[in-house]
């Protein structure tokens, strides 16, 4: 199921743009996880505007992303060598 954002307040215009392409990012990343895991097992990435950024650490992969975009906070996010099954 696809993460949607819920309005509880009063919110500008620039940060519903913000919370939308956060949620346009995400969708993506779901859509694209196998090939990106496959690239990038045991390091970090982060993701803005459909882009992946890899790094050693959390902070490298934050770095690159906010370099290209300094007005977006990246997702980021660690991939493991070996996949993790999640039962629930």
């Amino acid at each position: 199921m696809p993460l949607r954002l819920i309005r509880t307040e009063r919110t500008s215009e620039e940060d519903l743009q913000r919370f939308k392409a956060d949620q346009e990012d995400f969708e993506w990343l779901v859509r694209h996880s196998r090939e990106i895991e496959e690239q990038s097992k045991g390091k970090y990435i982060a993701v803005v505007n459909k882009e992946v950024f890899v790094g050693d650490s959390f902070e490298e992969a934050e770095q690159k992303a906010k370099a290209k975009y300094p007005e977006r906070d990246p997702y980021v996010e660690f991939i493991p060598l070996k996949p993790r099954v999640m039962v629930l």
